[in-house]
């Protein structure tokens, strides 16, 4: 064993007993003997994710997915440090790359569980951040046309319509897209005009990219009949069996070892 590898070893039995600052220790006099071995900074980025420095484990996760483009530790710690940071779209990212690293291997089912738990939360506020930010700039040209029409006297009615319009808007901030309220065709024909923004159901949603399918596929096991994945969007399932292999991304059903049969849902 050579000496870095001594040193990674201690490190490792001071992280497993929950002794970060020491292990930060071993790692870093590890890392002064190989610069180049991406786990050692990994694993140091980990322990620094552990005692809450989020910068100091961003810079050592950034320079361990430097050296290994694959280092699904150095990813996960990437994510989470981006989700403190509130850096949506970067969090996103990681744990997208992440998932599509650790799915096909054993020993990180704890992890890609860990993972799809944090990549599907950071989607969530990702789009509720997007839909925000769409519903302000709504509002604020419905106000500018408020004070258009109040310039010139308007029909009765078209002020009235704006109002409701106005009103739709700031009502439809606390509506949850991604819950599924049943809504009978008795109460459609029935439902307020101006009540226009609606929900999406989950059904509708792609579980790995968490937007509208258009294109919903599920895939038939060719080697064991009755296996068969959830609803995907076609593109996202096959790229997840493309990086991590045949089987479902959230259920873990095998549909191998060939390629399953993909079929329109």
């Amino acid at each position: 064993m050579t000496t870095w590898e001594s040193l990674k070893f201690v490190g490792n039995k001071f992280y497993g007993e929950g002794k970060f600052s020491e292990a930060i220790r071993e790692y870093t006099r590890a890392i002064q003997h190989n610069v180049s071995e991406s786990t050692l900074f990994s694993n140091r980025a980990l322990c620094h994710l552990r005692l809450g420095d989020f910068t100091s484990a961003k810079t050592d996760a950034h320079r361990a997915a430097e050296l290994n483009g694959i280092n699904t530790k150095a990813l996960y710690v990437l994510g989470r440090c981006y989700s403190e940071m509130d850096d949506l779209d970067k969090a996103v990212t990681a744990y997208r790359r992440c998932l599509e690293t650790s799915g096909g291997a054993d020993a990180s089912k704890a992890l890609y569980h860990e993972v799809f738990g944090l990549y599907f939360t950071a989607r969530r506020q990702q789009h509720e951040r997007m839909r925000g930010t769409m519903l302000d700039g709504l509002n604020e040209r419905m106000n500018s046309a408020r004070v258009t029409l109040s310039a010139v006297p308007p029909a009765a009615d078209s002020l009235a319509l704006l109002e409701q319009l106005h009103a739709a808007v700031e009502s439809s901030r606390t509506i949850e897209i991604f819950e599924t309220v049943p809504r009978p065709n008795a109460l459609v024909l029935q439902a307020n005009p101006n009540d226009f923004v609606t929900q999406i159901p989950d059904c509708f949603m792609c579980p790995i990219l968490l937007e509208v399918m258009r294109d919903p596929v599920i895939a038939v096991s060719l080697s064991t009949p009755g296996h068969f994945s959830g609803t995907y969007e076609r593109s996202s399932l096959l790229k997840h069996f493309q990086f991590n292999g045949f089987f479902d991304p959230v259920s873990r059903i095998p549909l191998g070892p060939g390629m399953p049969t993909i079929v329109p849902n």
